[in-house]
């Protein structure tokens, strides 16, 4: 089983490859979804919108690379959370 850490990293790096079928896999067994972007009104709520965002995220990025500043990944028993710092790249 990956660590919290390794999860991470698969995340961003599903992102990055445009794979919103990866990326949806991951999130759909989340108890509990809650994302919150960057963007005003970037916001999704619950296992029913994950697939549509995902699929309008990779649709809508091209030539996208993220450069990681800082990652730092906790993890606690069952919970994990991250923090990170990134520059974004996209057209």
């Amino acid at each position: 089983m990956p660590n919290a850490h390794d999860t991470v990293k698969a995340y961003f790096d599903a992102l990055v490859a445009g794979d919103a079928e990866t990326l949806t896999a991951m999130m759909l067994p989340a108890a509990h979804y809650v994302k919150i972007g960057t963007d005003a009104g970037e916001i999704v709520e619950g296992e029913a919108e994950i697939a549509a965002y995902y699929r309008n995220h990779v649709a809508s990025t091209k030539d996208f690379s993220i450069t990681f500043i800082n990652l730092d990944v906790q993890e606690r028993a069952n919970v994990a959370w991250f923090y990170t710092r990134q520059v974004w790249k996209l057209k």
